[in-house]
């Protein structure tokens, strides 16, 4: 369901608050009252209604939400580095829920919540297992103080009240933090099936270093840092150019705009723990590089032939190559005069190119310094119907 919809009905907001006795004290009744006035406040306040629950144990989360139906579930309180949010046992003190846990939850209650807020430290980790099932999850990609805890929870819901979209609202919660003159705007991250359908922006980074120092995990690693600190997951690696290694990447110009923030604060090369040179929009040069498709288990571009036909003999064929394999891979044709193919083929992704009846598909295990040839397939053999085939777009 959009964020339209959502603005356009009644909202419940049910707001979760846990303080154990056992962990540092939080100003949570400032923060509820905070949201309460705002939306007291606002323009469409007859569309919102909140309702809190104090002191809540891991079993008064779903009972609040049978009692409630919300549509929005706001929780405040404690988060540990690990991932877990800190609710309270029989006793008061900290009882942890795992990420896991509170994901299958929200899977029970997918048909009824559209957002949740989770206002801990550490919560992004929840918030990415949320969000296989909720359309927008906010959480916190680090430890977040009291005063910035509250001034993100005030703008998002003021602007949320005066019918802002959620990421609009998302994005007043974090200017918010900047008006109170506090550092942690960059600390909320927003997970949302709406940023990830909007057009996507390629940019790159520049990296002190060479092809030979990123190997696999390393190249993973990075990957998965930047979709953390940017707060987009759907950041994906298109190239790797040789020299001071440039990574081209697509994903959102929000999450460009929060790398290359970090970047000009000097905060991006601590965070992937390597020396970045430059961050910007993609510029392609005619230096060596090497193609990577979006990773993942959905299927890709196509990949077309050049306007010149590489054989005049042979019409072109669709074809489709999956690596079932759980390692990376790299898709190679080679034997075409005037035509050269080569993709870079995570576990799991697909590859969808034309070329020609003649073509041999060669398929290496390994990255690019070390990659060994571990099969050879004609490519007839892989051929799909195009009719039956997405409307692919031609890169």
């Amino acid at each position: 369901m959009s964020h339209e919809v959502l603005l356009e009905t009644p909202i419940k907001i049910l707001f979760l608050a846990a303080d154990p006795s056992d962990a540092a004290r939080l100003r949570l009744g400032q923060e509820l009252r905070d949201i309460d006035e705002q939306l007291r406040q606002s323009r469409h306040r007859e569309r919102f209604s909140i309702v809190s629950r104090e002191s809540v144990r891991p079993r008064d989360v779903s009972q609040a939400i049978f009692d409630v139906e919300p549509r929005v579930i706001h929780f405040s309180g404690h988060g540990l580095e690990s991932g877990e949010l800190c609710f309270e046992n029989g006793s008061g003190r900290i009882q942890p829920v795992s990420p896991e846990a509170l994901a299958k939850l929200f899977e029970l209650v997918a048909d009824q919540v559209e957002c949740v807020l989770l206002n801990a430290c550490y919560s992004e980790i929840q918030a990415k297992a949320i969000f296989q099932h909720i359309p927008f999850v906010i959480g916190m990609s680090r430890a977040i103080g009291d005063k910035a805890a509250i001034a993100f929870s005030v703008g998002f819901y003021k602007a949320l009240g005066a019918n802002r979209s959620i990421e609009q609202a998302y994005k007043f919660g974090c200017v918010e933090i900047d008006m109170e003159g506090l550092s942690e705007s960059l600390t909320p991250i927003l997970y949302s099936r709406e940023t990830s359908r909007k057009y996507k922006t390629s940019w790159e980074i520049v990296l002190r270093a060479t092809i030979e120092d990123l190997d696999e995990q390393k190249l993973e690693y990075i990957l998965e840092l930047l979709r953390q600190i940017s707060g987009d997951p759907s950041i994906t690696l298109k190239r790797i150019e040789k020299g001071s290694v440039r990574l081209n990447l697509e994903g959102s110009p929000e999450g460009f705009d929060r790398i290359k923030k970090l970047f000009e604060e000097g905060q991006l090369a601590e965070l992937i723990e390597i020396e970045v040179q430059a961050v910007g929009l993609y510029r392609p040069d005619q230096g060596d590089s090497l193609n990577l498709k979006e990773r993942g288990k959905g299927p890709q571009s196509l990949d077309s032939l050049p306007s010149s036909n590489p054989s005049s003999n042979s019409d072109p064929i669709l074809c489709c190559y999956v690596n079932t394999s759980s390692q990376i891979q790299i898709a190679r044709i080679s034997n075409i005069p005037g035509w050269y193919f080569e993709r870079v083929v995570f576990p799991g992704q697909r590859v969808l190119f034309e070329t020609i009846s003649e073509a041999q598909l060669e398929i290496y295990t390994g990255m690019i310094s070390n990659a060994i040839l571990s099969d050879t397939i004609p490519c007839p053999r892989l051929i799909i119907e195009e009719e039956n085939s997405p409307a692919w777009k031609t890169t």
